[in-house]
């Protein structure tokens, strides 16, 4: 897998992971509205993502943009089309980025974070 791929299968995932993560979070405590707009607004960008072709610079789409300003104002969901990463605005163990001060190596370890509590919730 050529790097470009790795990063936007990365900020696919990122995406994903914080949309369902917000989601969930939405779902269980019963604002049923504000879920449905998370999801949506969430697997947009999602998919908008994947249907760029890899040769394309993801900052020159539009489209793209406005459905990530819009996740952003749904959700609180930043996407940096600089580096190439998803973030939760809620997050304040954050290690640089929004928009786009790069470094970020803490990531992986957010990434498991929030994977875990998406499944400590699924187990209750």
């Amino acid at each position: 897998m050529t790097s470009g791929t790795l990063a936007r299968v990365r900020l696919f995932t990122d995406v994903e992971d914080i949309t369902l993560d917000r989601w969930l979070d939405a779902e269980n405590s019963g604002q049923d509205e504000l879920a449905k707009k998370i999801l949506d607004a969430g697997l947009l960008v999602e998919h908008m993502i994947a249907e760029i072709p890899i040769d394309q610079n993801l900052a020159d789409n539009s489209e793209l943009k406005q459905l990530a300003d819009n996740a952003k104002a749904t959700f609180g969901l930043i996407v940096c089309l600089g580096c190439n990463r998803a973030f939760d605005s809620k997050d304040e163990q954050v290690k640089n980025c929004p928009n786009c001060g790069a470094k970020l190596s803490g990531i992986q370890r957010l990434r498991r974070a929030l994977q875990k509590k998406r499944r400590n919730r699924l187990h209750l």
